[in-house]
């Protein structure tokens, strides 16, 4: 079994582009965003961010680079991504800590709905 990789001179197709686009800006606003992670937070926490940033940069590589098992990586990191953030909506107190969990469920949504759109899917094969 081998891997094939897109040529260079084939076109991606938008959808694939944006999905890209879109992992590496969750993945810098995780890394990015650390420091408002409070200082009463278990260590935990600062890790599993730091991990899920890093890992959205080295996914979106690999969907690039047109790696069916990085885009499957993907799906599943935003999914669980989205999923964390979404109690944050009803349950956080501020304001501004429930617009970061909208923008995150927004961003998972957004991000699996590329990764799963029919062009993306055929660029990957």
């Amino acid at each position: 079994m081998s891997l094939t990789y897109p040529q260079a001179t084939q076109r991606r197709p938008e959808t694939l582009l944006a999905a890209v686009a879109l992992a590496v800006i969750g993945g810098v606003a995780a890394i990015a965003t650390l420091p408002l992670i409070p200082d009463d937070a278990p260590d935990a926490v600062l890790w599993l961010s730091l991990a899920a940033g890093v890992l959205f940069i080295i996914a979106a590589a690999g969907v690039w680079q047109g790696i069916r098992a990085a885009a499957y990586a993907l799906f599943a990191l935003a999914l669980l991504n989205g999923l964390a953030a979404a109690p944050g909506i009803p349950f956080d107190e501020e304001w501004y800590e429930k617009a970061f969990a909208a923008v995150g469920v927004t961003h998972a949504i957004a991000l699996c709905w590329l990764l799963a759109a029919k062009n993306t899917r055929e660029a990957l094969r």
